[in-house]
């Protein structure tokens, strides 16, 4: 982010480092560092974006969120799963594919998705699943579409208190689920009880 004012008030914070860090903890290069602003007067934000026709730059993600496949290609989640949650049978969605073949995308349905018929639903998320594929490159694909039952919250861990999701602690909640899924259904229902998506 270019700004004077920004990269000023950044490059103050050696001063609360000087205060708070015991003189015999080193800060790599830190002088270096605080050139580099002053000179590009920018600072680091950590976000993944790009910059559109007319000059104008987009957030697309976060740095620390992009995962990389069994592939070796680099994802970035967070556009993918704003174009998952615009189906308003989602409440909330975490992409994930590390070391994976192909990206999935493990979805919490919105409580009225959760009491219509699991037919209506499946169809549906398939045409989301199937349209959203064609807009993607092919290390993008989403492979899977799981439905999970258990919602997503701060008090069973999935989320922090700021409400973002924990992306490692549903990795690891879910990972023997994802290690048998079906090659050849792209959507699953984790848990689905006698043909109809769950109930709150």
């Amino acid at each position: 982010i270019g700004d004077y004012v920004l990269a000023h008030a950044y490059l103050r914070q050696d001063r609360i480092l000087d205060e708070a860090v015991p003189t015999h903890v080193p800060i790599p290069a830190l002088a270096e560092v605080q050139v580099a602003l002053q000179e590009a007067a920018a600072i680091v934000t950590g976000d993944k974006g790009e910059v559109d026709a007319d000059g104008y730059l987009r957030i697309t993600g976060r740095v620390k969120d992009i995962f990389k496949t069994s592939k070796g290609k680099y994802v970035a989640p967070a556009p993918i799963e704003g174009e998952i949650a615009k189906n308003s049978h989602v409440e909330q969605v975490c992409l994930m594919g590390s070391n994976l073949d192909q990206p999935l995308a493990l979805i919490e349905l919105s409580p009225a998705a959760r009491l219509l018929p699991a037919g209506q639903v499946s169809a549906e998320l398939q045409a989301t699943l199937a349209h959203l594929n064609t807009q993607l490159q092919p290390h993008e694909r989403i492979s899977h579409f799981v439905l999970v039952r258990e919602p997503w919250t701060v008090d069973n861990g999935c989320m922090t208190p700021t409400m973002k999701i924990r992306r490692n602690v549903l990795e690891a909640r879910y990972a023997e689920l994802v290690a048998a899924l079906p090659a050849r259904q792209p959507l699953v229902w984790a848990g689905a009880e006698n043909g109809h998506a769950w109930k709150t």
